[in-house]
């Protein structure tokens, strides 16, 4: 869990995540930290972001990107 970080899992249906992220950081700046980690997302506008998944994506993949969120919200 990321605190800074919701989401409606009853709203997950596919591979395709929108959740929001609280805090002052402008979304540009986290799409672009997230990018300097791997991470590729977009923002959908507010405060809300957009990730996909494909089916090369596993378990890994997903934790790895988890920890790569937690660095770039913490340590803005």
């Amino acid at each position: 869990k990321i605190p800074a970080v919701s989401v409606n899992v009853d709203h997950v249906e596919t591979n395709i995540v929108v959740f929001d992220v609280a805090g002052d950081d402008p979304p540009a700046g986290i799409v672009a930290g997230l990018k300097q980690g791997g991470v590729l997302i977009n923002s959908v506008g507010g405060r809300s972001f957009r990730a996909v998944t494909h089916l090369d994506v596993g378990h890994d993949d997903i934790e790895r990107a988890g920890e790569i969120f937690q660095t770039v919200l913490t340590d803005r």
